[in-house]
């Protein structure tokens, strides 16, 4: 009986162990299958993590503003395609470098005061400098602001750089083309107006002149001073805001009063500068005084003239005259002496005397 348990428990023995390695096998099973899962959501994690890391610097080379980045220690870990175009390098030669090693040494130890200054105080930085590619400088606005690594540690430096250079030469441009017209407006001898709602804003040194107005005195006045009453004002107003708003040009003569009271005539020329909203117009005047005298005197002249031709009586045509004692026969076939001819059909009039050749012959007898 004692065998006979003896057996029945090596039995179980055997049969425990197969248990237990079938336990073991199954939860190793079970483990690999944890690690096969956590090493596939790791390899997607990775995945995701490349394809964001890859649309980052997509999205960054993109970006038409000039970008670079470094770590804590100032060291280069990138920069978008602006940059390289910018200082006209390969990404490939900024990685791992320092600003000496891709700027002129007088500039690098302004970037890099800079950027000690910025990691320390942590932050943003916005200053102005020069910027050397070769020979040729840039005037440029530095962008940079300081990044963290998890655990708040202090990661580095991402920067961007505002060209500066174009915009400058385009403000140089156009300070110089408004000086330009500046003398310009001030050199041409034709009065010039800028008006906004029938008010004078600005005039050159001509209007000025021509209105016997001080220097500056005319802007803020309404247009009113120029005119001889407030009918002629309104009524001069109408026509023009009818002409402008056509989209005309408005041109006329005007009796314009100068500043000490005194008359000159003036032909002034405007447009609006929009059609749909004629409030704001440009003019110009010039002063035709002497012309519409000189106008006037001619027609006063041609008047006398035709007065005078009108009184005169003139000969004209085929005159038939005896050959023997120098009668005209006239329309009605009566022949007349020459005088009384002469006198009925002209103002000219006749006194007598004798010629020389007249004179010789009766003292003659001939």
């Amino acid at each position: 009986m004692v065998a006979g348990l003896g057996g029945a428990a090596a039995l179980l023995d055997r049969g425990g162990a197969g248990l237990v390695r079938a336990l073991v096998v199954a939860c190793f099973m079970a483990l690999l299958g944890i690690v096969l899962r956590l090493a596939a959501r790791h390899r997607e994690a990775e995945r995701r993590l490349e394809s964001a890391l890859d649309f980052q610097r997509q999205m960054i080379d993109q970006i038409p503003i000039p970008v670079f980045y470094k770590d804590a220690n100032r060291i280069y870990l990138g920069c978008n395609r602006a940059y390289e175009k910018l200082m006209g390098v390969d990404r490939s030669q900024v990685i791992g470098k320092t600003v000496f090693d891709v700027a002129p040494p007088e500039l690098a130890r302004t970037y890099d005061e800079q950027d000690r200054q910025l990691l320390e105080a942590r932050g943003v930085q916005v200053y102005r400098s020069l910027l050397a590619r070769g020979d040729v400088r840039r005037d440029v606005v530095f962008h940079k602001a300081t990044f963290d690594l998890p655990g708040g540690l202090p990661g580095g430096i991402i920067g961007a750089i505002q060209d500066l250079t174009e915009q400058g030469e385009a403000q140089d441009r156009a300070e110089a083309l408004a000086h330009e017209l500046q003398v310009l407006f001030h050199t041409v001898p034709m009065g010039l107006l800028r008006v906004v709602g029938r008010t004078i804003i600005w005039a050159n040194r001509a209007m000025e002149e021509l209105s016997g107005y001080p220097a500056g005195d005319l802007a803020g006045r309404s247009t009113r001073v120029l005119y001889a009453s407030d009918e002629r004002f309104e009524a001069v107003g109408r026509e023009i805001y009818e002409t402008l708003k056509a989209g005309r040009r408005f041109r006329a003569v005007e009796d314009l009063v100068r500043e000490d009271g005194s008359r000159r005539w003036i032909e002034f020329t405007g447009m609006a500068l929009s059609p749909a909203e004629p409030i704001e117009s440009f003019w110009a005047l010039d002063d035709v005084t002497d012309r519409r005298l000189a106008e006037q005197r001619l027609a006063q002249n041609v008047e006398q003239l035709r007065e005078a031709l009108q009184k005169v009586k003139t000969l004209t045509g085929l005159l038939p005259v005896c050959s023997s004692c120098k009668k005209i026969r006239d329309e009605a076939g009566q022949w007349n002496s020459m005088e009384a001819y002469i006198s009925n059909r002209t103002e000219a009039g006749f006194t007598h005397g004798i010629c020389p050749e007249c004179a010789e012959r009766f003292r003659s007898g001939q």
